[in-house]
């Protein structure tokens, strides 16, 4: 069952990481259009968000599983604790960048965008930094 908890917790991180990836450069390439095309462009990419959604949904599931043996001992495992902090804050970014996508879809304004556009930074650095600490507490 620890293989199959690995595999899916993987795949969450690979959906969830990868559609902070694919929004930065789509994003990019998104500036080299008219203002017009850009944002009827921005509003397609709203349909990324639910790839983050089902990502995030996997990570948490099999990542509540396979610390079971050990949050008797996550007090010694000052890593770990951030990672878990910085979990819950990716949480917190990505309903932030939904309600804000969902304004920025029902009124698609300039303001509405930009909060997309710092959401999904917020998003990718977080994602970058749980890696990271997920590395370095297991070594």
């Amino acid at each position: 069952m620890r293989e199959v908890m690995l595999i899916m917790h993987f795949t969450g991180l690979a959906l969830t990481l990868g559609m902070s990836f694919s929004l930065l450069f789509l994003k990019s390439t998104r500036m080299l259009s008219s203002d017009h095309e850009s944002r009827a462009f921005a509003m397609r990419l709203f349909a990324l968000h639910k790839m983050s959604h089902i990502g995030l949904t996997l990570l948490v599931l099999s990542g509540g599983y396979l610390m079971t043996p050990y949050w008797a001992r996550l007090s010694t495992m000052p890593l770990m604790m951030t990672k878990l902090a910085l979990v819950v804050l990716l949480i917190i970014w990505l309903t932030m960048l939904s309600i804000s996508a969902r304004k920025a879809r029902k009124t698609p304004s300039v303001g509405n965008l930009s909060r997309v556009n710092l959401s999904g930074w917020l998003m990718l650095l977080t994602t970058l930094a749980i890696v990271v600490l997920a590395v370095l507490s297991w070594k």
